[in-house]
């Protein structure tokens, strides 16, 4: 069976946050950053709620290695 960690992480994100786990969430998104040229072109990504969205992006120590891709598929579609 085939997981994609990527969407995972954002999926624990998230749960971290609703029920305030918070060692949970603190390296969900340790994970993000250090990924997030690959994390920003899943699906879920995009459909992120705006508060959470702006959270992410707002943050200063992102990995930005794969953004342009992120950047050419979102502006594709």
């Amino acid at each position: 069976m085939y997981v994609n960690l990527y969407i995972c992480v954002l999926d624990v994100w998230i749960f971290a946050q609703r029920f305030s786990c918070e060692e949970m969430q603190r390296r969900s998104l340790s994970h993000i950053k250090h990924q997030f040229g690959f994390v920003c072109c899943q699906e879920n990504f995009q459909l992120l709620e705006s508060d959470a969205l702006i959270f992410l992006l707002s943050l200063g120590e992102l990995n930005m290695s794969m953004f342009h891709l992120f950047l050419n598929f979102f502006l594709m579609n």
